[in-house]
């Protein structure tokens, strides 16, 4: 891997997220526990889901929209803030017992409305504090420590709603919020500025979608990405609590799962950090076959070990298309765009997630849970092959001309 992070602004980003990925991963267990501490109700936990991701991805075109028009750094700082006290507040009430289904829906709703603004400004500063030759190996990095930080977390998370419950968790996720800001706030004013003039809000938004749309891989892959979050991801993380919760004895078994999918993203992370393919989306849409596994083990059930093994497929998939996919928007979208072009990316993908979360329980209670995570693995297969058709996804390369121009021009700087 060509160049190197160590002293870049980059680092800083790095130590703050190392907590906020923490946090989310003692969320991601304790969020469902906390449904179930309230109701058995599949369709409860879907709609709680439902909300936490709904408002995400309405309000992540806007998210684009600040964040290339205002100061990334900002805009990530004030979502971080906002968060923290949304968490603090949830974790008052569950440890009160004062939480009800729609005070956790709403709560989790407007969290959901901080993240829509945090991630696409994300996704916009890495190539600003990034030198560009590096940014796949600070993609890969990010991926490598969400999976790190969450095995220890996952662990946590399990035990603290087993033992103290669920409101624990949410008072760390709070903290772990308010040290990312802290981190954020480190950050010095990014080598690139977008120097655009001043345009509304609806004009800034028509040349984002212009970008996107005009980039058929990316439209394929995205509404892939959206369709597979629908049809078996989704399933997958409302029904597995609940298989976990009858089959398995509940937090800790659905904990060592998530664990395994870590262990797997961390192997996948460490392959990406290494590997660059000749033509980077045929790599990064062939691990998604192995996203089929995890779902027809929990559709069995098979023995709890045999979902580990098939979760941690999962995770070796997730880390790998993750690093490659972003590198590959981030070098071939141009910056003063980038923020606007994630955030219907994120709109897309996101919006289907809350719908398949809200229509589990129902798909459930229609077809049980055997048909509908079976129907979610041959559509991952299906729609995979599909894809991998596509001429605009099968040609696209890295654009080398680009990267060495870009790369000079920063050292010159």
């Amino acid at each position: 891997m060509q160049g190197s992070l160590r002293g870049t602004q980059f680092n800083k980003l790095l130590i703050g997220q190392a907590f906020s990925f923490f946090g989310d991963a003692l969320i991601s267990i304790a969020l469902a526990f906390a449904v179930l501490q309230i109701t058995k109700s599949p369709v409860a936990l879907g709609m709680v889901l439902f909300a936490s991701r709904g408002l995400l991805a309405v309000f992540s075109l806007f998210g684009g929209v600040l964040a290339d028009r205002f100061n990334r750094k900002t805009v990530m700082l004030s979502a971080d803030l906002a968060r923290m006290a949304i968490q603090a507040i949830t974790a008052i009430l569950i440890l009160t017992g004062e939480c009800t289904i729609l005070a956790l829906a709403i709560l989790q709703a407007i969290s959901g409305i901080a993240t829509a603004f945090f991630n696409p400004a994300s996704m916009g500063i890495i190539p600003e504090i990034t030198p560009n030759e590096s940014l796949q190996q600070a993609n890969s990095l990010l991926g490598l420590l969400r999976n790190a930080t969450g095995i220890g977390a996952l662990a946590a998370s399990g035990a603290l709603v087993a033992t103290t419950g669920p409101g624990i968790a949410f008072a760390i996720d709070a903290g772990t919020f308010l040290i990312s800001s802290i981190a954020i706030s480190l950050l010095k004013k990014p080598r690139s500025e977008h120097g655009r003039q001043p345009t509304t809000i609806f004009a800034d938004l028509r040349d984002g979608w212009h970008e996107f749309s005009s980039k058929k891989w990316i439209v394929a892959a995205v509404l892939h990405i959206g369709l597979l979050n629908l049809v078996a991801l989704a399933p997958f993380f409302v029904l597995g609590p609940l298989v976990a919760d009858k089959q398995f004895g509940g937090a800790p078994a659905w904990a060592a799962v998530a664990i395994c999918f870590a262990l797997g993203a961390i192997a996948g992370g460490l392959l990406a950090t290494r590997i660059r393919p000749a033509r980077p989306l045929i790599a990064a849409f062939c691990a998604v076959f192995l996203i089929a596994p995890q779902l027809l083990a929990l559709a069995i059930p098979a023995p709890l070990f045999v979902i580990c093994i098939a979760a941690s497929l999962g995770g070796l998939q997730a880390t790998l298309f993750e690093a490659t996919w972003l590198t590959t928007v981030q070098r071939n979208v141009s910056g003063e765009l980038l923020s606007r072009v994630n955030s219907f990316e994120l709109l897309v993908t996101t919006i289907f997630a809350p719908v398949g979360y809200a229509l589990a329980g129902p798909a459930v209670e229609l077809l049980g849970t055997r048909s509908t995570l079976i129907i979610g693995a041959g559509w991952v297969v299906i729609s995979t092959i599909g894809v991998l058709t596509l001429p605009s996804v099968r040609t696209l390369t890295w654009p080398e001309e680009k990267l060495e121009k870009q790369s000079t021009a920063s050292s010159v700087k």
